[in-house]
């Protein structure tokens, strides 16, 4: 599989009792209806993603070695001429937590309640303001997957 610039890598990672972050993507996905709960995205062969240290670019041969977890990839029909400027501009940001609170009064009551704009963002809120989406905060791995022009090319 050869990965492009724009390509999103969205991640299922297995519950384990002995890893207490993965109940939070347990209760994430439970939360959202979607199997997958962490996304990042594909700049320059570098995969740039918000983790709780903040939003990084790392090689993405470190996730293909990752045990615990699925990953599908999806590569969008195409992607705008600012779009690795804005993904690399956001690096070095600090991780927005409060967007996963936001999210899940959002889901339960189906109105935006949290920030529109801000410099902290969860990962699927990344991704998507990457693409210049206008209500990027309100995106989880759902949406992305749902996203007009997008395509699946790798699901283990």
């Amino acid at each position: 599989m050869i990965l492009q610039t724009g390509d999103i890598v969205l991640y299922h990672n297995f519950f384990r009792w002995k890893q207490p972050v993965t109940w939070l993507s347990a209760f994430e996905r439970w939360v959202t209806g979607c199997d997958y709960e962490h996304a990042g995205v594909i700049v320059d062969g570098m995969i740039n993603e918000a983790l709780g240290s903040g939003i990084e670019s790392r090689p993405f041969n470190i996730h293909l070695q990752r045990e615990g977890s699925r990953v599908m990839v999806l590569r969008p029909h195409s992607i705008s001429s600012d779009f690795v400027v804005r993904a690399n501009f956001k690096v070095g940001t600090a991780y927005g937590i409060s967007g996963l609170f936001e999210q899940l009064i959002y889901r339960v009551f189906g109105r935006w309640f949290g920030h529109t704009n801000r410099k902290r963002m969860i990962c699927t809120q990344y991704v998507a303001w990457c693409f210049g989406i206008r209500d990027w905060y309100k995106y989880t791995a759902k949406e992305l997957m749902a996203m007009d022009g997008v395509k699946v090319i790798y699901k283990d």
